[in-house]
């Protein structure tokens, strides 16, 4: 097991922990095909589970889970429910390996097919643990205040690489860990995330995503580094994967669109492919995830869904909760609204409710009117300062983006198409600029006539929405969990740390000479 040293604080960070995204490391849904009222089968039985349960339910569709195909191209390990499964490579019953609580996603083989890696987030970070194919020798690879993940094994099966937060710079980079003497060596160490590391079949080189935006290869023995896939506008990539001949795949995104791509060729259509790694077969056939099922293509060849039946427990002693009714198309009352704002004459107020944006009057009478709905998810209303329009965030392009709705028109305009996303917006009392946040919590600041980005804070944890100043000299951020942060803009006071949170990496800032303000916790 590696140790690290607990009296060293570090800069702790988040900058990549995307819980529910499409990255799909954090969390994984599934939906049961099945439930029986007797005791589950043998053969389906969960490895690692302690009693039988008298109730079950047989799981064959998953969202986000990741596949990795076995050396010897006869079993599929696959994660589903924050767990780690095996079934045969045709298709059959799944037998679980680890628990609920371990919270065990990204499965790889090891290169003589004995052993399974993968992330866990049992301790509240991500750590990398193994575990042998049968079920046996669970055992915890890395430990610390940093996260470890995405981990592949090397071809001679003596290290691991993977992502981590523990270098220099604050992000992710790339790092391998020697599994004989638990010595962890950082490969890259840029400013930029990189994510999703692969050694290549003869292990001479990584591939890994940076930003992802590009896919860059390091060649291991000279540290020569170059782009193999190149950033594209509008697009984002995920989990390179070498074929046991050299050449890569990968997943690309395009606002709504989600292909499996090998070499240059986009390989699907009409797919919902999942954003986490392939992995080959052979040279010439892969598996993948996509529309909640794992997808085996022959280059070439037809998509062929490979059946998997997962068995999981029902706890039947709670009450069954009322079903909700979600065929009918009469009304029903809202139950949670949010993001609320309020227009500069004090008349409106501007929230969103059921993915939608609505406005309603502040003396209450009349019904609130539904303004922007188009089935996305639609947040984070702001007035602009002469009340004629509406900023908010959007994912109707694929990832969250600023838009601007025209009250008088109901007409909506992109406002701006940036990497990563857009969310939280705060127009400046002028109006010539929009405060935001990222999905990393770093508060940039947008140039409306020029487009411009500036940032302006580090990366925060879970931080409150942006607030300007009267004279939009300063915004006010409220990390959650800590007091609150006075950030003023560049040019001006530059902010200084004063407390760094463990596991969190978050970073209570203020300006010279301000004080910051106690929030309730």
């Amino acid at each position: 097991m590696v140790h690290e040293d607990p009296t060293d604080p570090g800069t702790w960070s988040i900058s990549r922990r995307r819980a529910l995204q499409l990255s799909g490391g954090v969390a994984a849904a599934a939906t049961a095909s099945t439930t029986h009222a007797q005791a589950a089968p043998d053969e389906a039985a969960p490895a690692a589970a302690g009693e039988q349960a008298s109730n079950h339910a047989v799981l064959d569709e998953g969202t986000n889970l990741m596949v990795a195909a076995s050396p010897d191209g006869r079993w599929l390990a696959f994660d589903l429910v924050t767990a780690i499964w095996v079934t045969p490579a045709a298709g059959g019953v799944s037998r679980r390996l680890t628990d609920d609580l371990q919270d065990a996603t990204r499965p790889r083989w090891s290169p003589d097919g004995r052993r399974i890696v993968f992330q866990s987030y049992r301790d509240g970070n991500f750590h990398l643990w193994s575990i042998d194919a049968d079920g046996n020798n669970l055992r915890q690879l890395t430990t610390g205040r940093n996260d470890h993940r995405e981990p592949h094994f090397t071809p001679d099966g003596g290290s691991i690489v993977f992502s981590s937060d523990r270098g220099s710079t604050g992000s992710y980079g790339i790092h391998r860990l020697d599994l004989a003497s638990g010595a962890i060596t950082a490969l890259t160490d840029d400013p930029s995330e990189e994510a999703e590391p692969i050694v290549s079949p003869d292990g001479t080189k990584i591939a890994f995503t940076v930003d992802a935006s590009s896919i860059a290869e390091v060649d291991l023995a000279t540290g020569t580094r170059r782009t193999v896939v190149t950033a594209q506008t509008g697009s984002s990539v995920y989990g390179p994967a070498y074929s046991p001949t050299g050449q890569l795949a990968y997943v690309r995104l395009a606002g709504p669109v989600c292909d499996l791509v090998v070499g240059d060729q986009k390989v699907t259509s009409g797919k919902d492919v999942f954003a986490v790694p392939p992995s080959w077969v052979s040279a010439d056939e892969l598996v993948y995830t996509a529309d909640g099922h794992v997808v085996r293509h022959r280059l070439g060849g037809a998509h062929t869904v490979v059946p998997f039946a997962a068995t999981v427990p029902i706890t039947s002693r709670r009450p069954r909760p009322k079903s909700p009714d979600l065929e009918s198309t009469g009304s029903h009352p809202v139950l949670g609204i949010a993001s609320p704002a309020v227009s500069p004459d004090g008349q409106w107020i501007a929230f969103r409710a059921l993915n939608a944006l609505w406005l309603a009057a502040t003396n209450g009478r009349g019904k609130p009117r539904k303004i922007v709905a188009d089935g996305y998810f639609n947040s984070d209303p702001d007035f602009a300062p002469d009340g004629k329009s509406l900023l908010y965030a959007s994912d109707r392009d694929g990832t969250a983006d600023l838009w601007l709705h025209d009250l008088k028109a109901g007409t909506n305009r992109k406002l701006s198409t940036l990497p990563g996303a857009q969310t939280a917006p705060r127009f400046s009392p002028d109006g010539k600029q929009v405060a935001y946040q990222d999905q990393d919590g770093i508060a940039w600041i947008l140039d409306i006539s020029t487009g411009a980005v500036r940032q302006v804070t580090p990366t925060l944890f879970q931080p409150g929405r942006v607030s300007w100043s009267a004279d939009g000299g300063r915004q006010d951020h409220s990390p959650r969990g800590s007091e609150a942060v006075l950030q003023a803009l560049p040019g001006r006071h530059q902010p200084t740390p004063v407390r760094r949170r463990r596991h969190r990496r978050s970073r209570v800032r203020r300006t010279d000479a301000v004080p910051l303000a106690r929030h309730p916790r």
